[in-house]
């Protein structure tokens, strides 16, 4: 698993619970659908986050299709259920 900043630490992202993800290795930097090789996919999905939004204002997806908002002290609020 990586460590991963969803507003991206050269966008200012900071080290904050709603800022970060782990995700498998293969979906982080190494495989051809990465985060990073597919930013457009990844900011709809809310896994990478614009310079100009707050991390715990974006919806983010989560594997399981679960719809959530982040939020600083930890907790995770669930906006929809995947199908």
């Amino acid at each position: 698993m990586a460590l991963h900043h969803r507003k991206l630490k050269s966008r200012g992202g900071k080290d904050e619970a709603a800022n970060l993800l782990y995700l498998h290795h293969e979906c982080h930097n190494m495989g051809t659908n990465s985060v990073h090789s597919k930013v457009a996919l990844a900011t709809e999905k809310g896994w990478i986050v614009n310079s100009w939004a707050d991390p715990a204002e974006v919806p983010v997806v989560l594997g399981d299709g679960r719809v959530v908002i982040l939020q600083n002290d930890g907790r995770i609020a669930t906006l929809m259920e995947g199908d």
